[in-house]
């Protein structure tokens, strides 16, 4: 519980006492601002999405916003210059192929700029792999292309660690948007972590002076962590600013404030600036998935078979509940490859129920029993090789097409680390009994539809954003990036809220979390006691 407390703290904290202390109000809370004037926001992009980009940059165009570079930032900060009124900064994280392919051509049509913080431990020449043979890189740009983008002023290519470490807890690696995990996994190897955050940071900064032939002066932040050490070590290195995400007192950035605490704001926030076409301010405060309006749900299905899949139940005292899941398996047209049950230490003969009906399926006790879901999910994780891996709670029977159709989601968007089934109520196939839920700005999870009728597939309103926060513990990921991101955080009481949370961290990574609208599924919805709560807590 103390280490969620941190992490929690650690991610949240900087936002909250931003509310707290006045640092939103500068234009995310005011229905009516007045212009952003000699103030700079500053947004972090990771993976970028053609029509919400183009978007986000015909917004700027049109209400008269200018986009500068990071040096011209850091010369208003010192008022050494002062930047254009209504200037921005659109940066750009990872240095993904997209930063090439569909950032690069946009910015040239709308005359904007942009800052991009890449990794040059990470980057090769055209022509080279990730494993020194010969063929194009996996998943990011290559030097040429940083090399093209930077000479022609519109990209400005500055520093994100040498190889994508967290510099707040050295050296652990982060994921990086865009890459084959298994490519950026054999770079590592080849090239050991320095010794220490300020080798790291001034190899990073000499690599990329000498290959862009300039001054590298600024440096953001792996999953926008910092600190006094961090700070310190960069300002050893050379650098001369540090970006960041929220910070206390203010997320925007002026004359006279700390350029070692450059404050940066998710991408979304961009359309709340004042202007015509503002959005509301509900849709601003949750989060959506990175940068990109669809969903997995309207992924076709791609021919031939989907990829393996192994199924994990977790259950306690499962009962006829836990049967009909496990004979729901058993119908499915995807035959799963691997179906292991995590039992919770029941008492109530389950098991042993389990194992004369369904004698194929591998039976795991939690004995003394663990008392949260997430560490029977993080233990499927483990078991089986297939390339996809379903988490499914004991009450909850799955369509015969349900594995099917989200495997082929996945196969269908790269994108995407995980998708979910749509579920009603058992008996009452018109009511939805979850499908996805909101992620507030501050990490809390929410499920809306609830109770709502269920629409039919035809009637998906695709102008609607996605409520993409995969909960209830029911959904299919790939193998890879979820061992990627570490599993469940075991920490959560009664196993609320660890699922959401996993889901904003998958997309902090730059992947999608999506729900299959025609991956259909119902839940046993039986309360047990006299309380709410108490059926809450059953049914969870």
């Amino acid at each position: 519980m103390q280490t969620w407390l941190r992490d929690r703290w650690e991610k949240n904290g900087p936002g909250l006492i931003s509310r707290l202390t006045g640092g939103f109000n500068r234009f995310l809370w005011h229905p009516h601002p007045r212009s952003m004037e000699a103030e700079v926001p500053v947004f972090c992009y990771h993976r970028i999405d053609p029509t919400g980009f183009a978007a986000d940059l015909a917004f700027l165009r049109r209400n008269g916003y200018t986009t500068i570079t990071a040096d011209t930032l850091l010369a208003h900060i010192r008022g050494e210059a002062v930047a254009p009124w209504n200037s921005v900064v659109l940066s750009i994280d990872d240095g993904a192929a997209d930063l090439h392919e569909v950032a690069y051509p946009l910015l040239r049509e709308h005359r904007q700029r942009a800052v991009a913080f890449v990794c040059p431990g990470l980057h090769r020449d055209a022509g080279h792999r990730h494993d020194g043979s010969t063929g194009e890189a996996s998943g990011l740009c290559t030097w040429d292309q940083l090399s093209e983008m930077n000479a022609s002023g519109l990209v400005d290519v500055q520093a994100h660690t040498y190889d994508h470490r967290d510099l707040a807890r050295w050296p652990r690696p982060v994921p990086v948007t865009g890459a084959d995990p298994g490519a950026i996994e054999r770079l590592r190897e080849q090239r050991p972590a320095f010794a220490n955050r300020r080798e790291d940071l001034a190899a990073c900064r000499t690599i990329l002076s000498e290959r862009l032939g300039k001054d590298v002066r600024h440096l953001a932040t792996p999953r926008h962590r910092g600190g006094r050490a961090v700070r310190a070590a960069a300002a050893a290195a050379g650098f001369e600013a540090v970006y960041g995400g929220f910070e206390p007192r203010s997320l925007v950035t002026a004359q006279g404030s700390d350029p070692m605490r450059v404050p940066r704001l998710l991408p979304h926030m961009l359309r709340r600036l004042p202007g015509v076409s503002r959005r509301p301010l509900l849709p601003v405060l949750e989060v959506p998935s990175p940068d990109a309006p669809g969903t997995a749900a309207s992924a076709p299905c791609h021919a031939g078979s989907p990829p393996a899949v192994d199924v994990c139940v977790v259950h306690h005292r499962g009962g006829e509940r836990l049967m009909h899941t496990l004979e729901a398996l058993e119908h499915q047209t995807l035959t799963p490859a691997h179906v292991l049950l995590v039992d919770d230490a029941s008492d109530d003969g389950t098991v042993e129920k389990v194992q004369q009906r369904f004698p194929s399926i591998e039976t795991v006790v939690n004995d003394p029993p663990a008392g949260r879901p997430s560490v029977g999910r993080n233990l499927g994780l483990t078991r089986g090789e297939a390339p996809l891996v379903m988490l499914l709670d004991h009450d909850v029977t799955l369509h015969p097409e349900a594995l099917r159709q989200m495997a082929a989601a996945l196969a269908a968007d790269p994108t995407v680390a995980a998708v979910g089934p749509r579920l009603t109520f058992d008996g009452e196939p018109e009511r939805v009994y979850l499908d996805a839920g909101g992620l507030h700005l501050l990490g809390v999870s929410s499920c809306n539809r609830r109770g709502r009728p269920c629409p039919a597939p035809d009637d998906e309103d695709p102008t609607q954003p996605p409520r993409d926060a995969l909960l209830g513990g029911n959904m299919m990921w790939r193998r890879s990036v979820i061992q990627q991101l570490g599993g469940f955080n075991e920490g959560y009481a009664f196993g609320w809220g660890e699922d959401g949370e996993l889901t904003l961290r998958a997309r902090l990574a730059g992947y999608r979390t999506c729900v299959v609208p025609t991956a259909r599924g119902s839940h046993e919805y039986r309360p047990r006691g006299s309380t709410r709560g108490g059926a809450q807590v059953e049914n969870r």
